[in-house]
C-alpha cells in the first residue's frame, strides 16, 4: 500500500518553524515543550484525512504512570488537521504528559501514515482562569479569533507587520499557532494594534495572558513608548506599560508612564525572562491603591507607584500596541494566549497599631470585594501573622466573612522590629498578602542573683547574669568549669556574655527563685551541640539539641543567638538548672522566661484522651520496590512494630492495584502471574518488589495475613485497602493490570483502559476481592479507595445511574460483610456526586463507618466543614486524608535507565513535618476525628530517626500543646557578634 508520504508529513502548530503553508516538513517532535493547561494541539496533514474510529483511537495522551487522558479530537474544517482537545478542566498543573500518533490513520485515498510519532510536553503551574473560582471574570479570551472575541484591528495587516490569529495564518510566512495571537513586526516606523472595549470599572482589576515573548526591539529615542505596549482605560483613570529591549541576555525594559508629558514621565525597571522558550504567565495587578505591580509566574519582576493618569471622557478598554517606531535593533514577535481581565478579593486598607502595655498588636483590613458571593459561597481565610527575622511569634486565623477583618495577637514576647502579615487564602491558595512593618518594645523585667519572682501573665522576664551562675557548691559559673565569652548585640547594641563548658564543667543553677507557671527560653550561641535543662529540683529534665541557624565553621566573628523554647512548670521555690553533656559544646547566653497565661495553662494541663487518631496507609507495594521487606520480620518490623507508641490506631495495607495483587488470590489469580509477556517493562524495582513479596508468600502467608496477625499482637487494627479502579495502559504498565485484566478487557470504559462499574461482572469482581481480603483472621475492616482514580464509569453513563449502581453496591457489599467487619470509604473532596459517589445517602444508610475526603493527587488544604456538617449527630467518623505529595512523581522505567547513568535524579518533594502538623491542627479544630496519612514519606513516621513531633498528629492534644508553645515563638534567632578571646 502507498504511503500518505513518503517522508514524515506531519506538521504541529507547536513546532518552533517559520513555515510556509504550502509546504510539507519533516516532522520534528519538540519534545519537553512546557504549555498551558488548556492547551490544544493542531496536527496538520497535506491530505483530507480518513476521520473514522481507527483514526481517533490512533491518537492518544497518556500521564506519565500511562493513565490515558479524556482528549477530545475534532476535525479540523479544511479536513486535513485533527485539534486534540484538553480534558474539560485542562491538564493538570506541572504535570508530564506524552502524545501518541500511531501509524493507523488513513488519506480519503488510502493513503497511510509511514511510521508512529510521539511528542513529551509539560503543563506549567498556571492556573487558568476559567477554573480558578476565586475571580470575577471580566473578559476571557483564549486567543482562537481575534474578530469573535471582540478586537478591533486598526489597519491591514502585512506579510511584516501584523496582529495575526490560526484562522488567517496562511496569509503570513510567519506561523501562528493554533490559540495564540501573534504580534509580529519587523518593519521599521511601523505599528498595528488591536482594542476592545471592556467594563472594567473602579477600584483593582488584573491583566492576565501567558506569552512567549520571543523578540523585542530595542528603540533609538522615545523608548518608553515602543515594543509591545498595553494601555488600559478604567474608570477615567489611565495605565499604560510598554515592554522592550531584550537583549542577549533576556533582559527587557518595563516601562510605565505616570505623566502625560516632560521629564519623568514614565518610571523604568529592567528585568529578565527565562530562557527555555516556553509559555509564561504575566499579571499586571492593580491594587487599587496606588499601586501596579508585574508579576511573571507568581514572582514580581516590577513594581509602580502613582500609575494611573487622568483619562476623563473615555469608555474603559484595553489597546495593546505592536510598535517598531524608532527602532534601532530587534523586531517584535510576541506569542499571547489565554487573555482575560478579572477582579479578585483584594485588600484595600490595612491598619496596624503597637500596644507595648498590653503587648498586643491590633490590625484591622478592609477588603474590595466586587463580587459578593466569592465570600458568601466560598471559604476564605485570613491569616494574620507576626515574624522576627522570619521565625513566627504569633498568629490568628479568621473566615472572611465580611468586608471588614480585625484581628488581636496576644502575648507578644518579642522585641524590636518584626514584620506583620495579613494572607487571603483560599484553600491552598494565597489570593492577596500585605505586609507592614511594626516595632514593639515589650517591657522585660531583667533579674537579678537572690530574687524570689512570682508569674505573671504574659510577663516577661530576663536572666542574663550569665556569669553569676552557680554550681552546687555554690561555686559560681567561671569556677565550675565554664569559660566566659562576650559578644554584642546587633538589634540593641548591647554587649552580653557567654557561658561555654570546658572538660569537667559542672552543672549550674540560675540563683533565681521561681513560683508559678513560667515558659522557659534558653538562648544559645551557633556552636552549641547539646546540653540538658531542668528544674533545680530535678523535674522536667529535657534535652537540648543545638540547632543550627547559620552555618560556620567559626565560633567567633558574626553568629547567631537560638531562642528555644525548653521546659514548662509549676514552680515552687524552684529554679533553673543548665547540665552539660559530656564532649557536647553549649554556649548559653541567657534565660528568659515567660508567664503563662490561664488559657496557656490550661493547654498544658489538658490530659491526652488516648484515641489515637491517626490511620496510616500503606500502598502495599512501594516497600517491596525499595527493598524494604526482605523476610517476614523485616515486614512485621516496619509496618507494625515501627508504630508503637507513636498514635497511630490503625493502618491500612492496600493489596496492590486493583488487578494485581500482592497476595494469591481465588479472583485475581496469583501473584505476578503471567508476568512474563510483560518483563520488558519491568523496572529494577519491579523486579525487586515481585522477588520480595513471592519470598513472603513462599511461607504460606501473604503480606495482608502477616501485618494482621501482628497487629493483633501489638493491638493496632489493620485494615485491608483497595484502590477501586486502578488500572494502566497496557503498552506502558500492562504487568500492573494483573492476569484477571484480559479477561474483563470487555469490560472497560469506552476509549480508556480502565473498568466500568456499569458491568455487573466487574462489580462482583470487586466485591469478591473485598469480601475475600476481610475474611482473612484478624483483618478488622475494609477501605474502599475511590480517591486515586476516582472515574468508575464511562461518559457514555448518566450520573443518576451512576449514583443508582453505586448505592446497589454499597448495600449490598454492607449486608454481606461481617457486621464486625468495619467499611472505611476514601472519596475526592470535590464535588464526589459526578463520580457517583452519593456520600449523604451513604451516611443516611450507615453503609459505612469512616469517611476519608482527599485530595486525588497533591495536598490541597481543601474546606472540611462541609463534611463536618455531613457526619454530624450520626456514628460515622470523619478522618481528613492528607496527601504528602507536593511536586514529582514515581520513577519510570526511562527515567531509571537514566539515573543508572548519573543523567536524572528523580526528586520527589513531601510535606514537612511542620505542613503535617498545621494541617491537622486546623482539621481537629474544625471538626475532624482523625487524620489519614496518605503517600507519607517513611522519614514521617516508619524511619528511626523520624522526627518527635509527628507522633503528635495521632494525639488532638499533643497537636494543640505543639501550636501553642513550638510552632508560635518556639524558636527565635538574633544576630550577633562573639569577640574572640585575646588570652
Amino acid at each position: 500500500m502507498k504511503k500518505l508520504l513518503k517522508k514524515a508529513f506531519i506538521l504541529l502548530s507547536f513546532c518552533i518553524l517559520l513555515l510556509s503553508a504550502h509546504t510539507s516538513y519533516a516532522f520534528e517532535p519538540n519534545n519537553d515543550q512546557v504549555v498551558s493547561a488548556n492547551k490544544v494541539w493542531n496536527i496538520q496533514f497535506n491530505k483530507e484525512l480518513k476521520y473514522d474510529d481507527a483514526t481517533q483511537k490512533s491518537i492518544t495522551v497518556i500521564d506519565s504512570v500511562g493513565k490515558l487522558i479524556n482528549t477530545k479530537l475534532e476535525l479540523g474544517k479544511d479536513l486535513k488537521s485533527i485539534l486534540i482537545k484538553p480534558p474539560v478542566k485542562g491538564y493538570a498543573l506541572g504535570e508530564s504528559y506524552t502524545l501518541k500518533i500511531a501509524a493507523d490513520i488513513y488519506s480519503k485515498d488510502d493513503m497511510k501514515l509511514s511510521k508512529p510519532l510521539q511528542m513529551n510536553f509539560k503543563t506549567n503551574n498556571n492556573l487558568l482562569v476559567e477554573n480558578n473560582e476565586n475571580l470575577k471574570v471580566i473578559f476571557n479570551d483564549n486567543c482562537i479569533n481575534l474578530l469573535d472575541s471582540g478586537w478591533s484591528r486598526n489597519s491591514e495587516n502585512t506579510q511584516s507587520n501584523f496582529i495575526g490569529d490560526t484562522s488567517d495564518h496562511n496569509n503570513y510566512y510567519t506561523h501562528v499557532p493554533y490559540e495564540q495571537y501573534l504580534f509580529y513586526n519587523n518593519s521599521q516606523n511601523s505599528i498595528s494594534k488591536i482594542s476592545k472595549d471592556v467594563e472594567i470599572g473602579a477600584g483593582p482589576f488584573n491583566i492576565e495572558f501567558d506569552a512567549k515573548m520571543t523578540d523585542l526591539q530595542t528603540p533609538s529615542k522615545n523608548a518608553n513608548w515602543r515594543g509591545f505596549a498595553i494601555d488600559i482605560i478604567a474608570n477615567n483613570k489611565r495605565y499604560r506599560l510598554s515592554l522592550n529591549s531584550k537583549d542577549s541576555d533576556n533582559k527587557i525594559k518595563i516601562n510605565l508612564m505616570n505623566k502625560a508629558s516632560g521629564d519623568g514621565s514614565f518610571q523604568t525597571v529592567d528585568a529578565y525572562l527565562p530562557k527555555d522558550n516556553n509559555i509564561h504567565r504575566w499579571s499586571i495587578k492593580n491594587n487599587g491603591n496606588n499601586n501596579i505591580s508585574i508579576l511573571l509566574d507568581g514572582t514580581k519582576i516590577a513594581s509602580f507607584n502613582d500609575p494611573q493618569l487622568a483619562s476623563t471622557g473615555l469608555s474603559d478598554m484595553v489597546v495593546l500596541y505592536n510598535d517598531m517606531t524608532d527602532a534601532l535593533t530587534g523586531i517584535n514577535q510576541i506569542y499571547i494566549e489565554n487573555f482575560a481581565i478579572t477582579k479578585s478579593l483584594s485588600i484595600k486598607d490595612c491598619t496596624v497599631t503597637a500596644d507595648e502595655n498590653n503587648q498586643t498588636v491590633n490590625a484591622s483590613i478592609a477588603m474590595t470585594i466586587e463580587d459578593e458571593k466569592l465570600i458568601k459561597e466560598k471559604h476564605y481565610v485570613v491569616k494574620c501573622a507576626l515574624y522576627k527575622n522570619d521565625k513566627i511569634v504569633a498568629e490568628n486565623t479568621k473566615t472572611l466573612d465580611n468586608k471588614n477583618i480585625s484581628f488581636v495577637l496576644s502575648n507578644i514576647t518579642q522585641s524590636g522590629e518584626m514584620k506583620l502579615v495579613l494572607t487571603v487564602i483560599a484553600v491552598d491558595k494565597k489570593i492577596e498578602e500585605i505586609s507592614k512593618v511594626v516595632t514593639l518594645n515589650v517591657k522585660t523585667i531583667n533579674l537579678e542573683p537572690g530574687q524570689t519572682v512570682s508569674s505573671q501573665p504574659g510577663k516577661v522576664y530576663l536572666y542574663n547574669k550569665i556569669d553569676k551562675m552557680l554550681a552546687n557548691d555554690q561555686n559560681d559559673a567561671p569556677h565550675s568549669g565554664w569559660g566566659l565569652e562576650t559578644y554584642k548585640d546587633y538589634d540593641s547594641n548591647e554587649n552580653g556574655t557567654i557561658l561555654e563548658n570546658v572538660e569537667n564543667a559542672l552543672p549550674i543553677n540560675m540563683p533565681v527563685k521561681l513560683n508559678g507557671w513560667f515558659r522557659v527560653y534558653v538562648g544559645y550561641v551557633t556552636g552549641t551541640e547539646s546540653f540538658k535543662i531542668s528544674q533545680t529540683d530535678g523535674s522536667s529534665t529535657l534535652q537540648i539539641k543545638g540547632d543550627i541557624s547559620l552555618e560556620s565553621k567559626e565560633l567567633y566573628g558574626d553568629q547567631f543567638i537560638n531562642e528555644k523554647s525548653t521546659i514548662i512548670s509549676n514552680f515552687n521555690n524552684s529554679s533553673i538548672k543548665i547540665s552539660p553533656n559530656p564532649s557536647q559544646r553549649a554556649r548559653i547566653a541567657y534565660i528568659k522566661l515567660v508567664g503563662l497565661t490561664k488559657e496557656q495553662i490550661s493547654i498544658y494541663e489538658k490530659q491526652s484522651d488516648n484515641k489515637k487518631t491517626a490511620l496510616y496507609d500503606f500502598d502495599g507495594y512501594s516497600g517491596f520496590f525499595d527493598g524494604s521487606y526482605p523476610d517476614i520480620e523485616t515486614l512485621k518490623s516496619k509496618t507494625v512494630d515501627i508504630f508503637t507508641g507513636k498514635n497511630v490506631g490503625e493502618l491500612n495495607w492496600c493489596l496492590g492495584t486493583t488487578g494485581m495483587l500482592n497476595y494469591n488470590s481465588k479472583y485475581a489469580g496469583n501473584a505476578f502471574e503471567g508476568l512474563e509477556i510483560y518483563d520488558d517493562q519491568l523496572r529494577d524495582g519491579d523486579r525487586l518488589a515481585k522477588n520480595q513479596i513471592l519470598n513472603i508468600l513462599s511461607s504460606g502467608k501473604s503480606p495482608l495475613e502477616i501485618i494482621a496477625d501482628r497487629g493483633r499482637e501489638k493491638g493496632l487494627k489493620v485494615n485491608a485497602s483497595l484502590r477501586m479502579d486502578t488500572f494502566y495502559s497496557p503498552l506502558i504498565y500492562g504487568f500492573l493490570n494483573g492476569a484477571m485484566y484480559n479477561k474483563f478487557y470487555n469490560f472497560t470504559q469506552p476509549g480508556s483502559f480502565y473498568l466500568d462499574y456499569y458491568y455487573p461482572e466487574v462489580r462482583a469482581y470487586i466485591k469478591n476481592v473485598l469480601m475475600e481480603a476481610a475474611s482473612f483472621n484478624n483483618v478488622g475492616g475494609i477501605t474502599l479507595d475511590f480517591c486515586r482514580y476516582p472515574t468508575l464509569f464511562g461518559e457514555n453513563r448518566s450520573n443518576e445511574e451512576k449514583i443508582r449502581i453505586m448505592n446497589d453496591f454499597l448495600r449490598d457489599l454492607r449486608k454481606d460483610l461481617p457486621k464486625d467487619k468495619t467499611i472505611n470509604i476514601r472519596i475526592p473532596y470535590n464535588d464526589p456526586i459526578k463520580y457517583g459517589y452519593d456520600i449523604n445517602t451513604w451516611i443516611k444508610e450507615g453503609l459505612l463507618n469512616r469517611l476519608i475526603p482527599s485530595s486525588i493527587s497533591r495536598e490541597e488544604y481543601f474546606n472540611i466543614k462541609p463534611y463536618v456538617d455531613m457526619v454530624k449527630n450520626t456514628n460515622v467518623q470523619l478522618y481528613i486524608g492528607i496527601s504528602a505529595d507536593v511536586s514529582g512523581h514515581d520513577i519510570t522505567k526511562q527515567e531509571e535507565e537514566l539515573v543508572k547513568q548519573g543523567l536524572y535524579v528523580n526528586n520527589k518533594v513531601y510535606l514537612d513535618v511542620q505542613q503535617y502538623l498545621l494541617r491537622a491542627y486546623e482539621v481537629y479544630k474544625a471538626g475532624a476525628d482523625g487524620v489519614f496519612l496518605f503517600n507519607s514519606s517513611s522519614s514521617l513516621l516508619v524511619d528511626n530517626n523520624a522526627p518527635i513531633e509527628s507522633t503528635f498528629l495521632g494525639d488532638k492534644t499533643l497537636i494543640q500543646k505543639w501550636r501553642e508553645f513550638d510552632y508560635v515563638s518556639g524558636f527565635m534567632i538574633n544576630k550577633i557578634n562573639v569577640q574572640k578571646p585575646t588570652f
